[in-house]
């Protein structure tokens, strides 16, 4: 039998709102996220690659909040790249 069985209905009922309230929270952060300004290019044009949401650093700071695989992957890089980084420093 499996634990939401055995759950009252008080316990689903605070299970539920939890549940709402973090995926509200996730959407106004992906939301920000998407609102960030974008630098202008040198020539005051916006460049698709630099200027944009498509730039690596935006791009770098989105994965992370990004669910599935993609989003595991990019966590366990920046982890992994953050323990070289402190390796490295300890070492110097």
């Amino acid at each position: 039998m499996s634990d939401h069985a055995t759950l009252t209905a008080e316990d689903r009922g605070a299970r539920r709102e939890r549940l709402r309230l973090l995926c509200a929270a996730d959407r106004a952060r992906v939301r920000l996220l998407w609102t960030l300004p974008a630098r202008p290019a040198n020539n005051g044009k916006l460049d698709f690659w630099s200027g944009s949401m498509m730039a690596v650093p935006a791009i770098g700071a989105l994965l992370p909040h990004v669910p599935g695989p993609i989003g595991r992957w990019s966590r366990r890089l920046r982890t992994g790249t953050s323990l070289l980084r402190s390796a490295f420093r300890a070492t110097a």
